[in-house]
């Protein structure tokens, strides 16, 4: 009764009301062709008449038009990442970032990429936005500055609390989301797909074959247990300083929970499991709605109660494996996403020889990691030759720089030394130190052409560009 009331009022009210819909509807169609660069649907809808016959027919065209678009959009980035790593504002770490971006763009990484950068100035921020729009790189890869996190306790806090700050100012563009360290250079493309074959633990069917909501995947790390048969109470056993009066468990309930008497899976869980399904490192990749749910508020949040009893370098790693133990969830874990030197990555997949053979034929196996983390310092390779608390510019910006600079001359007096061990571990430690070298000495030139050390670097980088 009350709809039909409205349709027998005055016959100029009925008219006003057409005209105000047909006014209403040839809006929407003007603003669609603006949107989507339709000249006719403007035109069509200008002359518009009550009944609105054509404008409705063309408003459904464009809506369709708009809805398989954006179909197409997401198809079209179904598999990509949205990747994310942190670092603070110290030279350091730009040339870090630096390279992990070129190394990307090498392999032709889709997605967005973001540098989480803490701690800057207005002044420096400026300097390291314009340094990375003059490297060339896709549009996708980007900075986004957050404020200082570190303290004298750690200088890896900044990544729980980064990303933290990070993704509830602007989070990802893309359905998935992975955290990487800087000091990572891409080897192939890293995609939403799980290369579900090194997976380790029992599943009760197939493990995953793809990131989605409830599944998260991270690198085999021996952080927390190495023993996948015990049925042991699991129990922390790095360092972590106990309270007084507070039990370990107790202890480690508040950590996880906040509170000593809360409920948290934390404290009752066997080694087997935190073995098999929680003894990672980075990647760390999960699907945003897990992310915004529950994960980056929980790796934030366990990892600042943490920092309060333990002061050790890998406050981050444990905050890590604790949330979504604390959640109960388990990760998907592979020894497939990066490879460094000391590891069980099956190293036969390279092939030649890789401090000389062409970079192209060494990283051809499909079967290859899709990142080295070069976090590892020795004789042949050391991140640290380039001094983590310089101040000024970033190695990758000294194109003045003569081979007798002291931070290029510990990079090019150490060439690969070998220490004799078994074939297996001489050809892994011969794969990091040989790759780690030419893509530092393939940055440098990619930044620094004309510098007068850059014919040495390319030496090292034999054909290896970026």
């Amino acid at each position: 009764a009350n709809g039909s009331s409205r349709f027998l009022g005055s016959s100029t009210s009925l008219v006003k009301e057409r005209v105000t819909f047909a006014m209403r509807r040839s809006v929407v169609i003007a603003w669609l062709s603006i949107v989507l660069g339709l000249e006719g649907a403007a035109h069509e809808g200008a002359g518009a008449t009550c009944d609105g016959g054509a404008d409705e027919s063309a408003a459904l065209q464009i809506s369709g038009r708009l809805a398989s678009e954006k179909r197409q959009d997401q198809s079209a980035h179904s598999d990509e990442v949205h990747i994310v790593f942190t670092t603070d504002c110290k030279p350091y770490q730009q040339w870090e970032a630096e390279l992990l971006f070129m190394s990307a763009q090498r392999v032709g990484q889709r997605g967005p990429i973001t540098a989480i950068i803490s701690g800057c100035s207005e002044e420096r921020k400026e300097h390291i936005a314009t340094r990375i729009a003059s490297l060339g790189l896709p549009a996708q890869y980007t900075p986004f500055f957050v404020p200082k996190f570190n303290d004298n306790r750690s200088h890896v806090i900044n990544k729980p609390r980064g990303v933290h700050a990070w993704f509830r100012a602007a989070g990802p563009q893309r359905d998935v989301m992975a955290v990487v360290d800087p000091d990572f250079v891409f080897l192939r493309p890293l995609t939403a797909i799980i290369d579900a074959a090194p997976a380790l633990g029992t599943w009760s069917a197939t493990p995953p074959t793809r990131v989605k909501k409830g599944v998260m995947v991270s690198q085999r790390w021996a952080m927390i247990a190495n023993s996948p048969e015990s049925d042991r109470p699991w129990v922390p056993s790095r360092g972590w300083t106990g309270l007084p009066n507070v039990t370990d468990a107790e202890l480690l309930t508040w950590i996880c929970s906040g509170s000593y008497t809360g409920k948290s899976a934390c404290s009752n869980i066997t080694e087997r499991e935190a073995t098999l399904y929680h003894s990672t490192g980075p990647p760390y990749i999960a699907h945003k709605a897990d992310w915004d749910e529950w994960l980056v508020d929980a790796w934030n949040d366990i990892t600042n109660r943490l920092h309060q009893v333990y002061d050790g370098y890998f406050v981050d790693m444990y905050g890590w494996v604790l949330a979504p133990m604390h959640h109960r969830t388990r990760e998907v874990v592979v020894h497939n996403l990066q490879f460094f030197h000391h590891r069980t990555y099956d190293v036969d997949v390279v092939k030649g020889d890789p401090c000389k053979d062409p970079i192209d034929d060494v990283l051809a196996s499909p079967e290859l990691a899709y990142f080295i983390h070069y976090c590892h310092n020795f004789d042949s390779w050391n991140k640290n030759w380039f001094n983590r608390e310089a101040r000024g510019l970033n190695v990758f910006e000294k194109c003045n720089a003569t081979e007798d600079d002291i931070h290029l001359q510990h990079f090019l007096s150490h060439p690969v030394n070998i220490t004799e061990h078994s074939d297996t571990v001489n050809k892994r430690q011969t794969f990091y130190f040989c790759i780690a070298r030419r893509m530092f000495a393939a940055g440098f030139v990619r930044s620094c052409p004309a510098s007068p050390a850059s014919d040495r670097f390319r030496q090292i980088a034999d054909g290896l560009t970026l």
